[in-house]
């Protein structure tokens, strides 16, 4: 997980897992990776959905890159890829 973080990038775990999880520390001070944990996000998902429709946040900036359905494989594939600078792939219906 944490190789496909960015130097300097903020990673967020969610939950709890039900057995001991090992990190490389070291790793993520080379990286200069933060590490934050939270339980769960109570009741947050229907505030996110109302600020991204109403524009006080905007998403698109994640996005990038944007393929056709009838390149969907491809879309996968260039997904799969693991580059560093892709966020988010989307495939347009």
């Amino acid at each position: 997980f944490f190789t496909m973080s960015a130097n300097g990038a903020t990673a967020v775990l969610v939950g709890i897992p039900q057995e001991p999880v090992p990190i490389d520390v070291s790793y993520l001070q080379k990286k200069g990776i933060t590490l934050k944990t939270v339980f769960r996000y109570v009741n947050e998902y229907p505030k996110s959905l109302a600020q991204v429709a109403s524009g006080k946040i905007d998403v698109k900036p994640l996005i990038s890159k944007v393929f056709p359905f009838d390149k969907a494989v491809a879309a996968y594939e260039f997904a799969a890829a693991g580059h560093n600078d892709v966020v988010k792939v989307v495939i347009d219906l």
